[in-house]
């Protein structure tokens, strides 16, 4: 019951979470789910014996996790997008103001040739 566990640890090599190592426990893997969606299921039990150690691992509704780990991802994306056109926004903003702030009688806008504003 747990040469899953066994496998997965087998096929480990370096860094536990790289995506050659998540490719290739794939790869070792997913023929033992071909028939099953586990995605459908309610719980999924991993018995795990390392070292002559019992250990559970139980994971509740496996596709609600996908959902929610989806719609966080996209709503992280849209934040950052959000807060890249807002940081736009303000640069020309602080921009505007600054040459706004140019006027005749400023050394700087005497320099540059602007003409006053009024």
């Amino acid at each position: 019951p747990s040469y899953c566990y066994t496998r997965i640890q087998s096929s480990l090599n370096g860094n536990r979470n790289s995506k050659a190592n998540r490719d290739r426990i794939w790869k070792d893997l997913k023929s033992w789910t071909k028939n099953v969606d586990i995605f459908k299921k309610r719980l999924l039990v991993f018995p795990i014996n390392d070292s002559l150690h019992w250990t559970v691992c139980i994971v509740c509704n496996p596709g609600r996790l996908i959902r929610r780990y989806s719609k966080e991802v996209i709503e992280k994306k849209q934040n950052l997008e959000l807060k890249q056109k807002q940081a736009v926004e303000e640069r020309k903003r602080e921009r505007r103001v600054r040459l706004e702030e140019l006027d005749a009688s400023s050394p700087l806008a005497n320099q540059t040739g602007v003409a006053p504003l009024s």
